[in-house]
């Protein structure tokens, strides 16, 4: 168990909707921090702007449904909020003068989504990094069609630094799903598209060399599967 500072701006962000979604939820140990500032938090790899927060489907279909209202004047008392939506599948916020955006998903990928590392001074967890990285596999890159300097520079960080956990999120990702994943890779490089730099990253050169190597990644795992 390991407690972790967040970066500047996700840890404003987060601190503006802290208390509101606590409260909201039932508490802080009903609420999973995730995404790319997560694994920042964790890795100190790259810069992230994002707060991506998870909780169970049911709690969230609660919030959705019957006490969005009281949420929203407990959030809009802490900061100016000058973007709020709350939909079916999640909910969107944006402050005045604070960078970035706070997202609220419902669900989860893998069976123990729940770490035992939590944000420093709260009781707030953040997720696995196989549950991180295996959304960023199922719903981003196959579902999605979408590639990202981000997640392919955190899976091959995570190759270096992390194998385990990248196995474990491998494995939550279908046969199939490994076979949409090297289309869209492909469809990225065909495009001649550069990705987007990231901001400061710890290992530049891994940066440039991200892609093919999660796609290599990609083509073993499969591979592995059709033995």
């Amino acid at each position: 168990m390991a407690e972790y500072d967040l970066p500047p701006g996700p840890a404003e962000l987060f601190e503006a909707v802290r208390h509101p979604l606590a409260h909201a939820f039932g508490g802080e140990a009903n609420i999973r921090f995730g995404g790319g500032t997560a694994l920042a938090a964790r890795w100190a790899h790259r810069h992230s702007t994002d707060v991506d927060l998870f909780v169970d489907s049911d709690r969230y279909l609660h919030i959705q449904r019957n006490t969005g209202g009281r949420f929203t004047l407990d959030l809009t008392a802490t900061a100016p909020v000058i973007r709020l939506a709350i939909g079916r599948d999640d909910t969107y916020i944006r402050f005045r003068g604070l960078d970035g955006h706070v997202t609220v998903n419902p669900g989860a990928l893998t069976p123990e989504p729940c770490s035992r590392d939590t944000v420093r001074g709260t009781r707030l967890p953040l997720e696995t990094t196989n549950e991180i990285l295996g959304k960023k596999l199922v719903f981003r890159m196959a579902q999605r069609r979408t590639i990202l300097s981000q997640d392919v520079y955190d899976i091959a960080w995570a190759n270096r630094r992390d194998s385990g956990e990248l196995a474990k999120a491998f494995r939550a990702v279908r046969r199939s799903e490994l076979g949409d994943i090297l289309e869209a890779l492909g469809d990225h490089t065909a495009s001649g598209r550069d990705l987007a730099p990231l901001l400061n990253p710890s290992d530049p050169a891994l940066e440039k060399r991200a892609l093919p190597i999660v796609e290599q990644l990609v083509r073993d795992e499969l591979h592995d599967r059709q033995r």
